[in-house]
């Protein structure tokens, strides 16, 4: 399996969790250079807070009849960088068999730039006027929840 043609961050892990493969997108999101993450340990990427539970998964996760496992579950999920900074991501696991071999391709997609758009979203919403209730002279339509008042027409 080549990594290399996956447009996003992945890793091959073996049941041990030791990293066996990591493309370029995985190695340069995380601080990383070309295969100096073969054969380290995949939870290294992971919080130290976050391990622990890792493990736990990791068992049901294999035991599992299902074999692809978006993880999270409404849960911030977070990777940790080389030099322990963190960066939001969202995180796919999917069990692969390469040749007799069972392993697990995880992928990963950092978040940082859709968590600061929807700030801005957000930020923005709060900033404008409740346009969505105006007609063309300018009023309000009226409605209870809105600013502003009905024309006098009479």
């Amino acid at each position: 399996m080549s990594l290399g043609l996956l447009p996003i961050a992945a890793i091959l892990a073996d049941q041990n969790s030791v990293i066996r493969r990591a493309n370029v997108h995985y190695a340069r999101m995380l601080g990383f250079t070309g295969d100096e993450m073969v054969g380290l340990p995949a939870d290294m990427m992971l919080p130290a807070a976050a391990r622990s539970r890792h493990n736990r998964n990791q068992e049901q996760f294999y035991s599992s009849p299902a074999k692809t496992m978006p993880t999270g579950s409404g849960r911030e999920l977070s990777v940790c960088r080389k030099g322990n900074t963190t960066l939001p991501a969202e995180i796919s696991l999917s069990v692969v068999s390469d040749g007799d071999k069972t392993l697990t391709l995880v992928c990963i997609i950092d978040r940082t730039a859709q968590i600061a758009q929807r700030r801005t979203l957000t930020k923005t919403r709060r900033e404008l006027p409740d346009l969505g209730c105006m007609t063309a002279r300018g009023y309000c339509c009226g409605h209870p929840h809105r600013r502003g008042h009905l024309p006098s027409f009479g």
